[in-house]
């Protein structure tokens, strides 16, 4: 009876498997609630631009995404530490996500722009990169104060010579320099930069 005993019984994991899978397990678990704030994100942004007028959906969804970066920033670091050594510069769920996040943000930024509300020289890739810096900026505390600074920023002042609005993708055209958009950004710039 002992030897059918012994044959039904799975044999203990080594140590290092136990890790590994504790790992995997956790890496997975972060991400899930990770991929759960980004998809609200994004259905906020949908909403606001239903309900709100050009520029106060913008502002709303940019405060909801500064929120978002600073409550997140040690989710952030334990997702993209799970994922070290692997081989790869970023887990592929983050271009994912930034991805969904630029397109919820697009509507946004051209509806404004093309209510006048927002600079027309302004990219996307300009703001959701100042964006990130005004949430990682110093303390978290800050962010609220630093995104207001950003909020009046953006706002087109009729003294600034800037051309009116006229309903394209909100991108700036290659100088004489031939510098165009910038580098895009990093690919976690929901992180803290190290």
């Amino acid at each position: 009876m002992s030897g059918q005993s012994a044959g039904r019984r799975s044999s203990p994991q080594r140590a290092d498997a136990q890790r590994n899978r504790g790992r995997l397990l956790r890496a997975d678990l972060i991400e899930a609630v990770y991929d759960h704030r980004i998809r609200q994100l994004c259905a906020a942004a949908a909403e606001l631009a239903e309900v709100r007028e050009p520029a106060t959906a913008l502002r709303e969804w940019l405060r909801a995404l500064v929120a978002h970066i600073t409550d997140s920033r040690v989710l952030a670091d334990a997702f993209t530490a799970a994922y070290e050594g692997r081989g790869e510069a970023a887990p592929p769920q983050v271009a994912a996500w930034h991805s969904a996040l630029f397109d919820a943000a697009l509507p946004l930024l051209t509806t404004a722009q093309g209510a006048g509300a927002i600079r027309p020289d302004l990219t996307l890739m300009e703001l959701m990169a100042l964006t990130a810096a005004v949430a990682r900026a110093g303390d978290p505390a800050h962010a609220e104060r630093f995104l207001d600074v950003l909020l009046e920023g953006i706002i087109p002042r009729p003294a600034s010579g800037l051309p009116a609005p006229v309903g394209r993708e909100p991108r700036r055209p290659a100088g004489a320099d031939g510098a165009s958009d910038p580098p895009p950004v990093s690919p976690c710039w929901c992180r803290r930069p190290r």
